[in-house]
């Protein structure tokens, strides 16, 4: 899951600020949101997706479809650590 791409979803739906002034539409996200590792069968949801019009959720599921990375059950995975490095 990238989830910086799953955040902008939501900004795009009119979820999130892109300027401080920016309202907020409250009707509009995702919930139910899977979790990193869990298995789905076919025809499961990733997620529910909120809009305010069929174009803006056919949008924003093609772009969570994009924004996560979906493997056959058995396939090995590893999540990345928390700190990729420390400076100093």
């Amino acid at each position: 899951m990238r989830t910086r791409e799953i955040g902008l979803i939501i900004v795009e739906l009119g979820g999130g600020r892109r300027q401080a002034g920016d309202v907020i539409d409250m009707r509009v996200g995702l919930s139910g949101m899977r979790q990193l590792g869990d298995e789905l069968q076919a025809g499961e949801p990733l997620a529910w997706v909120h809009a305010g019009s069929e174009l803006d959720a056919e949008r924003a599921v093609a772009s969570l479809q994009a924004a996560c990375e979906l493997v056959e059950p058995g396939t090995p995975w590893q999540a990345l650590p928390l700190v990729a490095a420390r400076v100093g």
